[in-house]
C-alpha cells in the first residue's frame, strides 16, 4: 500500500505502461542459497537444497503480442540480464535505495497453463473444511467488520464484488479469491470471516486480515510511515494467531483437554494465503532496511505454522508472496530507470523474491521436522510471472494498468484517489485485467493463479501430493 505522505503521481509525465518483453530461455527462478540463514535460532533447520520447482525442461511461455500490453510512447531501459544469485541483503538497505540491484524475472513454468478460467472439481470430498489464513487478497470480511477500512475503500461498497457477486461482498476485487476457487474444487462453502457476527463455522473459518502487518504500529511511527486514505487503525498479523487460538480452545476443544481435540483437525485444509504484502508495499521509499522487513514477516509466518502444527493440523499449503513490484501502485510511482526488464519495480521485487527464498527454506525445514505431516509451498510468484509473460495466454490484455481507479493518474492508479472513490470509473472488461484497483487482482487472475497452483505444477509438492497423502492413496 503506497504510503499516504507520498505525493501523488503527475498525469503529465511521459512515462507510460511498460510492454512485456520476452523472457530469456535460460532464466529459471532464484533458489535459496544455502548460506543464507531464516530468522529466529528457535526455528527449525533450513534445507540445503532448494524446494523443487517446474521442469526447466520445458520451454518459456510465448512472448505477448505487442497489442497486448498497454500502450506506451517509450518502453523501460535496458537492463543488464538479471542474476539467478540470491539477492543479498543489508540492514542498511532500504527501500527509497536507488541502486541498480537486480531481479530475476525470468519464468519457469511447471504446467501448461490453461485459456479456460473455468475450474475443475478434482477434488471433491478430500477435506471437510477449510481454515485460512493471510492478508486482503484472502480477507473475505474480517477487517471490514472491525471497522478498520475507510468508507469509500474496498469491498463493501460499489463497483467491488461487481463481477462474481453482482454486488459488494467484502472482497477486495471485483469477484472472487483464490480461495472461493479453491473450495469450489474441493466442493466446500468458502469459510466464513472470524469476525462475522452471524458465521456459519461448520465449513471452517476465514482468519484472513487486509492491511495486516508483521511489523508494530511502533515501527510505522518510527518511520513516519502513515495509514493513509484506505485504512482507519493499524492491523497486525499476530491477531490471526490469537483468533485461531481462541476459536481453537472455545469452538473446538470446549474445555477439553487439548491433547483431546486434535483429532478434530484431522479432516480439514489449513491455507495459508499472502501474508506480508502489506508490509513490502508500505515500507516502499522509506528507509526500512529489507532485511529488517523480511526477517519480521518469515518469523510471524513461522509463528502461525507452530501454531497450527502443535495444535494437530496435517494438511497446510503456504502461499508465498506474488511479485507486488508488478502491481499498478508500484510501477505508477517509480522512474522508468528502477524498472525491470518486465517493466515491475526493481527494488521491491527484490524483497519478495528474498522473502519467499527464506520462506521455502522454512518450509523445508518442517517437513522434515514433521515428515508425517502433508506441508507444501504454494508458488505464486511463478504463477503471476507466467501469466505475465504470456498475457495473451490467458485473454490478458491489460497486465501493469487498474481496471478502477482514477483515470487521471498513470496506470489509471492514483493513491489519493481510489477506485469507488467519487469520479473514478471502472473498465468495461475485468477479465483482461490483471489488477483490480491497482493494489488487489482481478476474479479472472484469482482463478488463473488457483488453476496453475491446483493444476499447473505450481505447488511443491504439487496439491494432488496433499490430498493422495489425506486419502491415502
Amino acid at each position: 500500500m503506497p504510503s499516504s505522505s507520498e505525493s501523488p503521481p503527475d498525469s503529465s509525465t511521459s512515462k507510460s505502461p511498460p510492454s512485456s518483453p520476452t523472457p530469456s530461455s535460460d532464466q529459471s527462478p532464484p533458489t535459496p542459497s544455502s548460506s543464507q540463514s531464516p530468522p529466529g535460532s528457535s526455528e527449525p533447520p533450513s534445507s540445503e537444497s532448494p524446494p523443487p520447482s517446474p521442469s526447466s525442461s520445458q520451454s518459456p511461455p510465448a512472448s505477448p503480442s505487442s497489442d497486448q500490453s498497454p500502450p506506451s510512447s517509450s518502453t523501460p531501459p535496458s537492463q543488464p540480464s538479471p542474476s539467478a544469485n540470491t539477492p543479498t541483503s543489508s540492514s542498511n538497505v532500504g527501500f527509497n535505495s536507488t541502486g541498480s540491484s537486480t531481479v530475476n524475472t525470468g519464468v519457469n513454468v511447471g504446467g501448461s497453463g490453461s485459456a479456460s478460467i473455468s475450474i475443475n472439481i478434482s477434488f471433491k470430498g478430500s477435506f471437510s473444511r477449510v481454515f485460512a489464513f493471510g492478508g486482503s487478497y484472502t480477507d473475505t470480511g474480517n477487517a471490514q467488520a472491525m471497522g478498520a477500512l475507510s468508507n469509500f475503500f474496498f469491498g463493501a461498497n460499489s463497483p467491488y464484488g461487481k463481477t462474481g457477486f453482482g454486488r459488494p461482498s467484502n472482497r477486495m476485487s471485483d469477484g472472487r479469491l483464490v480461495l472461493d476457487f479453491l473450495c469450489d474444487a474441493l466442493a466446500l462453502p468458502p469459510p466464513q470471516p472470524y469476525k462475522s457476527a452471524t458465521a456459519d463455522f461448520s465449513g471452517g473459518v476465514n482468519f484472513a486480515l487486509a492491511g495486516a502487518t508483521s511489523l508494530g504500529s511502533d515501527i510505522f511511527a518510527k518511520y513516519k510511515i502513515g495509514l493513509n486514505l484506505a485504512w482507519k487503525m493499524h492491523l497486525s498479523m499476530k491477531m490471526q494467531i490469537d483468533w485461531f487460538n481462541t476459536y481453537y480452545q472455545q469452538k473446538i476443544c470446549k474445555g477439553q483437554d487439548l491433547q483431546t481435540c486434535k483429532p478434530d483437525f484431522e479432516n480439514a485444509l489449513f491455507w495459508i494465503g499472502e501474508m506480508g504484502v502489506n508490509d513490502y508495499s508500505r515500507s516502499f521509499k522509506t528507509s526500512i532496511s529489507m532485511q529488517m522487513l523480511t526477517d519480521s514477516c518469515i518469523l510471524h509466518i513461522n509463528q502461525l505454522l507452530m501454531t497450527l502444527l502443535q495444535n494437530g493440523a496435517r494438511y497446510i499449503v503456504v502461499q508465498g508472496l506474488p511479485p507486488v513490484g508488478c502491481l499498478s501502485s508500484g510501477v505508477s510511482l517509480c522512474p522508468l530507470k528502477n524498472l525491470d526488464k518486465m517493466g515491475c519495480v526493481t527494488i521491491i521485487n527484490t524483497a519478495i523474491m528474498m522473502h519467499n527464498q527464506i520462506l521455502q527454506k522454512k518450509i523445508e525445514g518442517f517437513q522434515r521436522q514433521y515428515p508425517d505431516r502433508a506441508i507444501i509451498y504454494g508458488d505464486s510468484w511463478n504463477a503471476y510471472m507466467a501469466i505475465l509473460a504470456s498475457p495473451q495466454k490467458y485473454q490478458i490484455q491489460e497486465p501493469f494498468k487498474a481496471c478502477c481507479g482514477a483515470r487521471d493518474g498513470l496506470f489509471n492508479f492514483n493513491q489519493h484517489s481510489f477506485c469507488g472513490f467519487p469520479g473514478t470509473t471502472t473498465c468495461p472488461d475485468p477479465s483482461k485485467y490483471v489488477n483490480w484497483d491497482g493494489i488487489h487482482l482481478t476474479e479472472a487472475m484469482h482463478k488463473h493463479i488457483t488453476q496453475l497452483l491446483l493444476h499447473g505444477g505450481f505447488c511443491h509438492p504439487s496439491f494432488d501430493t496433499i490430498v493422495k497423502k489425506k486419502l491415502g492413496t
